[in-house]
């Protein structure tokens, strides 16, 4: 695809990575911005639980955000590892937005 990640940007607290989502900015080679949120897949399950306690969101039924991507955890590594993988299997243009 010739994408080349320069920087990357994520707005997690580093000292609790695992807090469950954050956004993710890549800056391209080229200077082109792009923004995803990332959340865990933990951090969705406890959302969907208080929903479901708080009749919110169909009590559970539904979880949604735009361009989100669903991660393991929210620390650079991971976010590296996804944003490469997301790179090379040609998905990065649908799963973040230009900026």
């Amino acid at each position: 695809m010739g994408l080349k990640v320069d920087r990357i940007y994520y707005s997690a607290n580093e000292e609790a990575p695992n807090e469950g989502f954050t956004d993710v900015v890549v800056v391209l080679e080229n200077g082109k911005q792009y923004i995803a949120a990332f959340f865990t897949y933990d951090h969705v399950m406890e959302r969907r639980h208080q929903h479901l306690l708080n009749r919110q969101k169909c009590e559970g039924a539904y979880f949604w955000r735009k361009n989100m991507v669903l991660v393991e955890g929210c620390n650079l590594d991971v976010i590296r590892e996804v944003v490469q993988c997301l790179i090379d299997e040609g998905e990065f243009l649908e799963a973040f937005e230009k900026i």
